[in-house]
């Protein structure tokens, strides 16, 4: 019966600390690569790619507001966010507008669920990566 009774509070211990993990409000992202669609249909560096790396290095994202931010700029941007972070599901985000002659369109994915919090952010066909921090 005692054999029982640890097991069965261990068991609850063990349940209630993984549910407690907080997934923070405020996220810094660091970008690792940036890549476009090239002419092959393979995703690739080129020059332009190369540039933003180097100019746009982090990103600042607040998970209630939705308010994005390239580290540096005064600027921000407007998302929606279509689902919170949680251990069990990613960040989604989408910031979509009718520019003067297309349609353009942003979405932010951070995988909350796996170590290391890497994200991926699609800005109107150009692809940063790299991982996310709490900040």
């Amino acid at each position: 019966m005692k054999k029982v009774s640890v097991f069965f509070w261990f068991g609850l211990f063990g349940a209630s600390s993984a549910q407690a993990e907080v997934i923070p409000h405020h996220f810094q992202c660091v970008v690792k690569s940036v890549v476009q669609l090239d002419k092959n249909g393979n995703l690739a560096r080129n020059r332009w790619t190369n540039l933003l790396e180097k100019d746009k290095s982090s990103i600042l994202f607040d998970q209630e507001t939705g308010e994005f931010r390239w580290t540096g700029d005064d600027e921000s941007f407007e998302f929606e966010v279509m689902q919170k972070g949680t251990i069990k599901n990613a960040v989604n985000a989408i910031r979509h507008f009718q520019g003067p002659v297309s349609y353009v369109h942003d979405f932010l994915v951070i995988e909350t669920f796996t170590l290391g919090w890497p994200f991926y952010y699609d800005s109107d066909g150009t692809i940063y990566s790299g991982n996310c921090i709490s900040g």
